[in-house]
């Protein structure tokens, strides 16, 4: 069986758009008579054209299907309890104003895990970029869930992603924990006409970051007049 004709199988629809190795290699077993090692090169030349592509050992994004499934699809197989959030969903929601290429969540921590610990996980598409895929940062698993539901997890998406202001919050509580990964709050350019101020300070409080988020507000406050001030000494000067 050629590789056009399991890319035509791809397509169909009900074929997933997030596939493990084993659904992958069912499939294809199927279309040639179960010879494990055809079955197995046709899978890496899947991979070389690009119908699908390998995120993980065992996780693959199917790119046949329509629309093409994000990467945020395979994170809940990636990264054991993995919610996408800080930079990924500020950055995508407009609130950022520089997003990252990266795919960053929080996770819950283990016995094995301190809080602020970053995991690197996953393969990106491109051949020419080796950085990892997911950035995960362990977080204590009463912090994941504080609060409510509602405000914490976005209903709109089929995968675990935070709210923008859950995201915002996840970002001032690992900063608050000093570690030198998170690299300091979130940037003072944020746009925060894109969130819910109720939410946040909602979120903000069942995290116990109330304080951190009144002290950021003040610095942009801050920021925001030096915004304008520049702005009218630019006018005034015919900048």
């Amino acid at each position: 069986m050629s590789v056009q004709s399991v890319m035509s199988l791809l397509r169909a629809r009900g074929s997933g758009r997030v596939l493990s190795h084993a659904t992958l290699r069912r499939l294809v077993e199927r279309h040639v008579n179960g010879e494990g090692a055809s079955a197995s090169v046709l899978i890496d030349s899947l991979v070389s054209v690009k119908a699908v592509h390998k995120v993980s050992e065992g996780i693959y994004l199917n790119y046949m299907a329509d629309p093409m499934p994000s990467p945020a699809e395979a994170l809940k197989y990636v990264v054991q309890g993995g919610v996408l959030s800080l930079q990924t969903v500020l950055g995508q929601s407009g609130v950022l104003n520089n997003p990252t290429s990266n795919y960053t969540c929080i996770r819950p921590a283990t016995d094995a895990t301190i809080e602020g610990e970053l995991e690197l996980v996953g393969q990106r598409m491109s051949r020419h970029n080796n950085s990892p895929l997911y950035w995960a940062y362990t977080v204590d698993p009463a912090i994941m869930s504080a609060g409510q539901q509602d405000d914490n997890l976005d209903s709109a998406f089929s995968y675990p992603r935070a709210t923008v202001e859950k995201a915002f919050c996840d970002w001032l509580y690992l900063a608050a924990l000093n570690h030198p990964e998170i690299g300091g709050e979130p940037p003072l350019d944020c746009d925060l006409d894109l969130m819910d101020r109720d939410r946040l300070d909602r979120v903000a409080s069942a995290m116990g970051v109330k304080a951190n988020l009144d002290q950021w507000l003040e610095r942009h406050f801050e920021y925001l007049s030096d915004e304008d001030v520049d702005a009218n000494m630019s006018s005034s000067l015919g900048f």
